[in-house]
């Protein structure tokens, strides 16, 4: 049962994360894939460094592209929240699944 509750809430995270900043959801998801396919010795450092480089750029970007006015914490908050919980979701899923 505790299982099936932590995997559900994870899925609604993600679900959650995708509705609210998609393209920093969808960079996520590249990420946790790009990185459960990798053969790191550390895949939690990668996957935590590039939660941070993928909120920081877009940060940077949603100005040019007029998605935000300004970079601002709020927003860079809700991109690491964002593309944290769809990288991290879609790596401990994988993960669940084939069991290395």
């Amino acid at each position: 049962m505790e299982e099936a509750v932590g995997k559900i809430f994870g899925v609604i995270a993600i679900i959650a994360a995708v509705v609210f900043d998609w393209p920093r959801a969808i960079a996520g998801v590249l990420l946790g894939f790009f990185v459960r396919r990798s053969a790191f010795a550390y895949p939690m450092i990668v996957l935590i460094a590039g939660v941070v480089a993928i909120a920081g750029i877009g940060e940077l970007i949603y100005p040019l592209i007029g998605r935000t006015a300004s970079a601002n914490w709020g927003s860079f908050t809700l991109g690491l929240v964002s593309s944290g919980a769809t990288a991290y979701g879609l790596f401990r899923y994988i993960f669940s699944i084939f069991g290395n």
